[in-house]
């Protein structure tokens, strides 16, 4: 399981707007089994997950890049593919 964040900025260490983000899958061998776009954009940079052989229940922390502004604790559901429900039962800490 992973997050992954597209940020409007030339620079890599500068943070820019959230352009937009994701949660996937990947098995043990690192391949891509699936990918889901968070909606509406938010900087998700942490992630927690139980996985059930359906689904896989995600807590998500957001940044909002500014020190005035708490980050938010999401939940939801992501539901699987037959491949992904797979690599998420094999997950260590799943």
């Amino acid at each position: 399981m992973f997050t992954a964040v597209a940020e409007d900025t030339d620079d890599s260490v500068a943070d820019g707007v959230c352009a937009g983000s994701v949660v996937g899958v990947v098995d043990g061998r690192g391949t891509l089994r699936q990918v889901q776009r968070l909606q509406p954009n938010m900087k998700v940079e942490g992630v927690e997950l139980l996985a059930t052989p359906k689904e896989v229940v995600l807590c998500l922390v957001t940044d909002a890049d500014d020190p005035a502004q708490p980050s938010a604790l999401l939940r939801t559901r992501l539901k699987l593919t037959h491949d992904a429900s797979r690599s998420a039962r094999d997950h260590p800490f799943g």
